[in-house]
């Protein structure tokens, strides 16, 4: 189930009708009207802000554990799906939760551990990761409201379990093969900056944050 707490005192406010099975690293995104958009497993749930009652949930396919989570932008919900070929990008309705369409495999291959983003210009980002070289890249794609299109594709390193960011500038932040940070042109897929490389143990699993001025804040995993 999930929970909802009280900002004041921690309390209780309600539990979900609706069960949900998210991955360690998954987390949930939010409908404008702060409803909850839980991707989850093998369902998509709306739930209500309220009193955690199910505004609807439909049956999807997730490609792995901690792929699953879903992406919100306006009256779209964005989660990676499996098929032949390999994942790809479906469009739900946000007020329904209709199926619209869905992107053809960004990649081949099975593992999909990290979920996908949106820019606030609308841009759905895709961050194929499968440790290998010839799958795992940082794709920009455009909803074009009956469809996707892909604008560019950028080397990535592998980083399951990862989150990325969008700075407010609208630059995205992903990881290079060289383990380094890189802050990427939403327009072109530029490279503007990189930081250092960063120092981990066996798997390279970066969670991150960015605050309103631009601070990149980041665990190496």
């Amino acid at each position: 189930y999930l929970y909802a707490l009280d900002p004041a005192d921690g309390s209780i406010l309600w539990r979900s009708t609706a069960l949900i099975s998210e991955g360690s690293t998954e987390s949930v995104a939010f409908a404008e009207d702060g409803d909850v958009i839980a991707g989850s497993g093998d369902r998509l749930s709306r739930i209500d802000r309220v009193d955690g009652s199910t505004v609807w949930q439909v049956s999807r396919t997730c490609p792995t554990s901690n792929g699953c989570q879903a992406a919100v932008y306006g009256e779209s919900v964005y989660i990676w799906e499996a098929r032949p070929g390999g994942p790809g990008i479906t469009a739900f309705d946000i007020a329904d939760g209709s199926r619209r369409y869905s992107s053809p495999p960004i990649a081949p291959g099975i593992i999909q551990q990290v979920g996908p983003l949106c820019g606030p210009d609308g841009s759905v980002y895709a961050a194929r990761t499968m440790n290998n070289p010839s799958t795992d890249f940082f794709t920009s794609l455009t909803d074009t409201g009956t469809g996707f299109v892909e604008n560019w594709r950028v080397p990535m390193g592998y980083t399951p379990f990862a989150s990325f960011g969008v700075g407010p500038d609208g630059t995205v932040y992903t990881y290079s093969r060289a383990d380094e940070v890189i802050r990427l042109d939403p327009t072109t897929g530029a490279i503007l900056d990189r930081s250092d490389p960063i120092v981990y143990d066996s798997t390279f699993s970066p969670r991150m944050a960015i605050d309103a001025e631009g601070r990149v804040y980041l665990t190496n995993g």
